[in-house]
């Protein structure tokens, strides 16, 4: 399931609200649309962040950042890329991967197993870079701490009515 209606990074200290809106400011100067919200401008996008029992002193909104269901598009992806005849294997540890000239020419393993393929698929999020790095492959790509949001929102009910767009929110 996506979801196209921005998101809405927000803070609770002034101090967080200063780096945020700092970091928006290089992101804008790169091409990048980051909105720096006030405090009554993030519950107006979020109105569910009123019954927090931490004040919002402010936010940050990429509007057209989105959104989705990370585990679904993970498995349909597996499930198509099976059908289109690719081997997943799970449980193994690679160890390197072995070139010949410009091409990867196998995958080994920590078992001493070797794997060849006529494609390969580097998706070992922040592991990757470790894995590229002896080739001379230097790729963006840093661990992140996820973050997920729990609020004490008071009743249930008050929270689903007063949520108008739904958009999603991280709190740094």
């Amino acid at each position: 399931m996506l979801l196209s209606r921005g998101i809405l990074h927000f803070v609770t200290s002034e101090r967080d609200f200063e780096a945020i809106a700092h970091h928006a400011e290089a992101m804008r100067s790169l091409g990048v649309d980051r909105q720096v919200k006030t405090a009554a401008e993030c519950l107006a996008l979020e109105p569910a962040l009123a019954y927090s029992e931490d004040r919002v002193a402010g936010g940050v909104y990429a509007p057209q950042d989105e959104s989705g269901d990370a585990y679904r598009f993970t498995r349909e992806l597996g499930a198509l890329a099976a059908r289109k005849g690719v081997e997943f294997r799970h449980g193994v540890h690679v160890e390197a991967l072995e070139t010949a000239g410009d091409l990867v020419s196998a995958v080994r393993m920590a078992d001493g197993e070797r794997v060849f393929a006529d494609a390969y698929v580097m998706a070992l999020g922040s592991s990757s870079p470790l894995l590229l790095r002896p080739l001379g492959i230097h790729i963006p790509v840093y661990p992140l701490k996820g973050y997920s949001i729990t609020l004490p929102l008071g009743p249930a009910e008050a929270a689903a009515a007063n949520t108008s767009l739904g958009t999603p929110i991280a709190r740094s």
